[in-house]
């Protein structure tokens, strides 16, 4: 089980929040949203299959970026549930 980042932008107006939210849950065996268009998830899924199964609910201008996090990582002002849910998935230190 691998922890992932995903974060993206959806170009249209009439954004479809939905279909994206739902693909990435699907994927997820846990998951945080730290904000709104940014996830991290535990998934045995492959960055390239966490990618291509959220692009195919995606419009054609929107962005995607999905990244295996790495070693640390450091927050300032995110909701003490996200914070926590960091501390336990996150495989090694963190800097809250």
């Amino acid at each position: 089980m691998k922890t992932y980042s995903i974060t993206y932008d959806l170009g249209n107006p009439n954004r479809d929040y939905d279909n994206v939210t739902e693909a990435i849950k699907a994927l997820a065996s846990g998951y945080c949203r730290p904000t709104e268009s940014h996830w991290f998830i535990n998934s045995n899924a492959t960055a390239s299959e966490i990618r291509d199964t959220i692009g195919y609910v995606m419009d054609s201008d929107d962005k995607l970026m999905v990244n295996e996090v790495g070693d640390s990582w450091a927050s300032r002002g995110l909701r003490k549930a996200t914070n926590d849910w960091l501390k336990k998935h996150w495989r090694s230190a963190c800097h809250v």
